[in-house]
């Protein structure tokens, strides 16, 4: 036969083994250990709650420092004669039709029909050819 106490205070614990032993059971016997001679029944013991020790702390690491940005790039602005010698390079390259080509893809016949804010566009395409 098993028999489990709950108990919430040492009051209470005391109760429940005098009610159980028919004996009085001092606070004193209930901490030592209860020789089976004495209880009817196996003896209950308490034990101490185990003392705790003082945790250690990890060591907390030191949070990265952030990756500098990189500068942003700033959008190269190109002007009418850097395209234009550009495309001339080309064409003195042998690559006349290209660049012909390459201007209409634009919608244009001329060079000078492309709209400024498009040459990034024209230099990209130009050194691709």
């Amino acid at each position: 036969m098993k028999i489990t106490i709950e108990a919430t205070s040492m009051e209470e614990l005391q109760e429940a083994l005098q009610h159980l032993t028919g004996k009085e059971i001092t606070r004193e016997a209930v901490l030592q250990d209860i020789a089976p001679a004495e209880v009817p029944f196996p003896a209950a013991r308490v034990q101490p709650a185990p003392v705790a020790q003082p945790v250690q702390a990890a060591p907390v690491p030191a949070a990265p420092e952030p990756e500098p940005e990189a500068p942003q790039a700033e959008p190269i602005v190109y002007s009418m004669t850097d395209v234009r010698g550009v495309l001339s390079n080309l064409t003195k390259a042998g690559k006349k039709a290209q660049v012909q080509e390459l201007i209409r893809s634009f919608g244009v016949d001329k060079l000078s029909q492309i709209p400024e804010d498009r040459y990034p566009e024209v230099m990209q395409k130009a050194g691709e050819l």
